[in-house]
């Protein structure tokens, strides 16, 4: 039970993680190819706030400075939680890394909190309406092979939120796995949805995480976040 454990609790971490077969998107992917993101904008002063139903909120930030992770170049932004209790000299800042890739829209997910240890996800692919992710992952040195299916639900649509009604909207529908060396079968871990909007970026995140074996929730986690107001730098 102990490695099973482990397993729930790494895909609990991983609110956005990916991951499929060795030929998978995030596979053999050319450093020297790789450009920063121009899915949203990466000029400074731009900016997105995002509210969750529980009431946080948040703010990404572009910062206007690139950023080498993994072995390849990334578009890095932060990600702030806005919390009124506490002083903003004191509100936490999350990295956060976006590129492209030959159509391949990549990003990084902080796997364990520690921001060192990353997994290399493709989030959205052009000419594609699914893919897979897959990279083997050390947690508590315990190997983990983290595997995300995706599939694209809605293309060019329309999405509402609030008073805003959002043009050319792209929904991706992620469903999470993951597996230790001694497991026949993964382990589902639940699902993240996630909207873009051509021009603006990401407008809206759906996870809805839950690992249950044998009868116990070792892991559970949902929320929604979704797009408040924007500014795109000039």
């Amino acid at each position: 039970m102990k490695l099973y454990g482990k397993v729930a609790l790494v895909c609990l971490l991983t609110s956005a993680i990916a991951c499929t077969k060795k030929d998978g998107a995030n596979q053999n992917i050319d450093p020297n190819k790789q450009e920063g993101s121009n899915y949203m904008s990466d000029k400074p002063g731009s900016w997105w706030l995002f509210g969750a139903r529980t009431g946080e909120i948040t703010r990404r930030v572009a910062t206007g400075k690139d950023s080498t992770k993994n072995g390849l170049k990334f578009s890095y932004f932060e990600k702030i939680d806005e919390n009124p209790q506490v002083e903003q000299s004191q509100w936490k800042r999350t990295p956060e890394y976006f590129g492209k890739n030959e159509g391949k829209y990549v990003s990084l997910f902080d796997m364990d909190g520690s921001q060192t240890n990353y997994v290399t996800l493709v989030f959205l692919q052009e000419g594609a309406t699914e893919w897979t992710n897959t990279q083997d992952y050390n947690y508590q040195n315990t190997k983990i092979n983290l595997l995300t299916e995706s599939k694209v639900e809605l293309s060019d649509g329309t999405l509402t939120l609030g008073d805003t009604t959002y043009e050319k909207v792209t929904k991706v529908h992620h469903t999470l796995k993951g597996k230790i060396a001694l497991m026949p079968n993964y382990l589902n871990a639940g699902t993240l949805d996630i909207w873009f909007a051509k021009g603006i970026g990401i407008i809206k995140q759906d996870v809805d995480v839950k690992i249950s074996i044998f009868g116990n929730t070792y892991a559970e986690k949902k929320y929604t976040d979704s797009l408040l107001s924007y500014h795109i730098a000039e």
